[in-house]
């Protein structure tokens, strides 16, 4: 099962090295979509829905706005070695957000599927992905998918383990001549 969200935002950004116009300072009015797959994974937390809710938008909208989408909402955005850091002198202000990448749709899409997953982690939920799309027009995206919590893939991988001993297990018995000890 899977839940998705979309917010939306507004930044500038350049991207310095590339050989277009993207490499002048711009805006968007960007759209995030950011889609959650339970796949069916044991919940964890204690206070989580009899209703078969995936997860409720408004958690979703308190992982994803304060503390990261709102910070960089009328801001520009960019990796941290550009202009106007690049100058040196310069003190720059609360409306330049340093993110350390260069500010592409990819890029933007992949902070935010890791960010969400830690923060659903962190929160007690479970997920087998966290899916960010990032829409710099309504034409062109980025898009990142994440491995879920650290949690769903060690119990992915205890269960693995356990089918690999079964299997192991049965072989040795299938292949045990007839008339020795069976376990």
């Amino acid at each position: 099962m899977k839940v998705s969200k979309s917010f939306a935002w507004s930044s500038a950004h350049l991207l310095p090295n590339h050989n277009g116009k993207c490499a002048r300072l711009h805006g968007h009015n960007y759209l995030a979509e950011i889609m959650i797959d339970t796949a069916d994974i044991p919940d964890r937390r204690e206070d989580r829905s009899s209703e078969g809710m995936v997860l409720d938008f408004y958690v979703l909208a308190e992982l994803v706005g304060p503390g990261l989408i709102d910070l960089w909402d009328h801001r520009f955005i960019a990796a941290g070695d550009e202009w106007p850091w690049d100058a040196g002198h310069l003190v720059v202000p609360d409306e330049f957000v340093r993110l350390g990448v260069r500010t592409t749709a990819e890029n933007l899409a992949a902070i935010l599927a890791e960010e969400v997953r830690d923060r659903l982690f962190n929160r007690g939920f479970s997920c087998r992905y966290v899916t960010a799309r990032v829409w710099e027009t309504p034409k062109a995206f980025g898009e990142s998918s994440t491995p879920g919590s650290t949690l769903w893939l060690n119990t992915q991988a205890a269960m693995i383990g356990m089918m690999e001993f079964r299997t192991a297990k049965l072989d040795h018995l299938v292949a045990a001549p007839k008339g020795d000890a069976r376990e």
